[in-house]
């Protein structure tokens, strides 16, 4: 919601951003000992200021952890607000446009356009609260930090994440080899004037990409030779096993138009 509202253009949206997003500066692990010293019932700033008043509070127990957890998540929604307005600025306005010319409300885009082209970012936000330790004595120190703040994954979501670990080498090769072999063959047509895939050999990156990978993935780009929007509309509607891609995390082959200028 403050992504959305912070991605509106207005006086004073930029300041807005720079401030919520300063305290992501600092590191995780020291955002929690950091409030946990603030939040402290005996030297803690909120109860020294509450100590003028000869009152205390103890922030942290049982009764009260979860109200000062929701308070302490207020500091850290600038990380999560920046991919959100990245994702948000990455739809085309054009999908809207066409969307509300077809009568479509809201809610409509919202569910049938904004979610399903956020996707990728939904995939990158689960990917990043993901937390390594090297040492056992850090992972511990961490674990009971979160299980404390109840900074935890759910169940489904960790049962989901190992299950596509598991098969994730084999799945990669499998579409690195079929991309490589698809791109090649598409090189070789008459109506395409260039394939943009850095492992192909004529690709300008292709150095680059030799030098520092040793694989790659499935998503390439084709150009073709200017032609008119009804027969590009045409050719897409015609496909049978590739579909338009809004979201580009699932497992289906997909296709998406585009005419940068």
């Amino acid at each position: 919601l403050l992504a959305w509202l912070l991605n509106k253009a207005s006086r004073g949206t930029y300041a807005f951003r720079v401030i919520y997003y300063l305290p992501v500066l600092i590191p995780g692990v020291v955002v929690g000992l950091l409030w946990q010293d603030i939040l402290n019932v005996q030297y803690g700033i909120f109860n020294a200021f509450l100590g003028l008043f000869e009152t205390s509070f103890d922030f942290l127990t049982a009764d009260h952890i979860m109200g000062t957890f929701i308070a302490i998540q207020f500091f850290n929604v600038g990380g999560g607000m920046i991919i959100w307005i990245a994702s948000f600025k990455s739809i085309p306005q054009s999908m809207y446009e066409a969307a509300r010319l077809d009568g479509a409300n809201g809610f409509q885009c919202l569910t049938h356009i904004t979610i399903p082209m956020s996707t990728p970012y939904i995939f990158y936000n689960l990917v990043m609260g993901i937390i390594t330790a090297r040492t056992d004595d850090l992972y511990r120190r961490m674990r009971g930090f979160c299980v404390q703040m109840g900074e935890i994954a759910s169940p489904d979501d960790c049962y989901m994440a190992l299950r596509g670990l598991r098969t994730m080498q084999v799945r990669m090769e499998r579409q690195f080899s079929q991309a490589l072999e698809i791109a090649r063959w598409l090189e070789k047509q008459p109506d395409v004037v260039k394939v943009l895939y850095p492992p192909l050999e004529s690709d300008p990156g292709h150095a680059l990409w030799a030098r520092d990978f040793t694989g790659g993935g499935s998503l390439f780009s084709i150009v073709l030779p200017k032609t008119d929007k009804k027969a590009v509309a045409a050719m897409l509607n015609g496909y049978r096993l590739f579909s338009i891609g809004a979201s580009w995390g699932g497992y289906d082959s997909l296709v998406s138009p585009a005419a940068p200028r």
